[in-house]
């Protein structure tokens, strides 16, 4: 049976910003509840007293603070990279011979950067945006989705034991999106998170992520 407590949990885990400013109790449950009334009616399709969606965020709150207690997030280093550029392009039959060309144009051992990331339908290519031209001619018969320049990225180091702690990544892009931060990509390994984002973004997010592994 779906009940109040259920729609406004719905709505909280919805919005990464509200669910924030609830952790940190920087919202009247009240005044929240006056705003969530017409929609929680709407889904539940009668009338609710505030009350009873006041009690429900204040319940809420109380938990997501508990998680965030409960769970040790530790980063053991922080680090940043500039200009990078991407490139989307249509899955093709040629991944491979094109994974071979990319290789072949950067240069590792003088700082360059790749990373594939495969989705089902699409390929990501972010890299040093230096060999931006030789990589461009290494796509030039494919179905080019999108192309960004100007990127950066910050990369989490962090403990096996933040590995098994649900929700680290959640947590760490809640709280850039809190501050108004576009993500533009996320690429992970074991244990490494490394977010790509605008480089005119690079200093406030690292400030914020600074702010809250220090």
């Amino acid at each position: 049976m779906v009940t109040v407590a259920h729609i406004v949990e719905k709505m909280v885990r919805e919005n990464p910003s509200l669910e924030q400013a609830l952790a940190l109790d920087l919202l009247s449950y009240s005044r929240t509840a006056v705003y969530l009334k017409p929609r929680v009616e709407k889904e539940l399709g009668k009338e609710v007293k505030i009350g009873a969606i006041a009690m429900a965020l204040q319940r809420i709150a109380e938990k997501v603070r508990t998680k965030q207690k409960d769970y040790a997030y530790k980063i053991e280093e922080i680090s940043t990279r500039s200009n990078l550029a991407e490139i989307s392009i249509a899955k093709t039959s040629r991944m491979k011979e094109i994974m071979d060309e990319v290789y072949e144009a950067v240069d590792t051992a003088k700082g360059d950067v790749v990373n594939f990331i495969h989705g089902n339908n699409e390929t990501t290519i972010i890299f040093s945006d230096r060999r931006l031209g030789e990589i461009k001619e290494s796509l030039k018969n494919e179905k080019i989705i999108g192309e960004i320049t100007g990127l950066g990225a910050i990369s989490l180091r962090f403990s096996e034991e933040t590995l098994s702690s649900p929700g680290f990544i959640a947590y760490v892009l809640k709280e850039l999106a809190w501050h108004g931060i576009n993500v533009v990509e996320v690429v992970s390994t074991y244990t490494e998170l490394s977010i790509i984002l605008k480089e005119e973004d690079m200093v406030k997010a690292y400030n914020v992520i600074k702010g809250r592994f220090k």
